[in-house]
């Protein structure tokens, strides 16, 4: 489900129609980059996960949502850096 979930996300979002794999693979190089970059990021995830799980949120549309959040925070810290790589993800794909 966490394959066609980034699939589907990462074709929302930045507009690129990849493989499940490489959707998956481009979602979580791009979380791994902004956790190491700010560690808050993880903790803020880790609490909005736990909330939505304790209210009664399935576990894939919790995790889409996660996605969804996460790729949010990536456009609002590091605008340039993700066009960047959705230009490269794009046309050299």
């Amino acid at each position: 489900m966490e394959n066609r979930s980034a699939q589907e996300l990462v074709m929302q979002r930045l507009g690129i129609r990849l493989s499940s794999e490489q959707s998956a693979e481009l979602y979580y190089g791009l979380c791994n980059f902004l956790v190491a970059k700010d560690a808050q990021a993880y903790i803020r995830i880790l609490k909005i996960k736990y909330d939505l799980l304790k209210e009664g949120v399935r576990l894939e549309k919790c995790e889409y949502l996660i996605m969804e959040i996460m790729l949010e925070m990536f456009q609002s810290q590091h605008p340039l850096i993700l066009t960047s790589v959705a230009y490269v993800v794009k046309y050299k794909s």
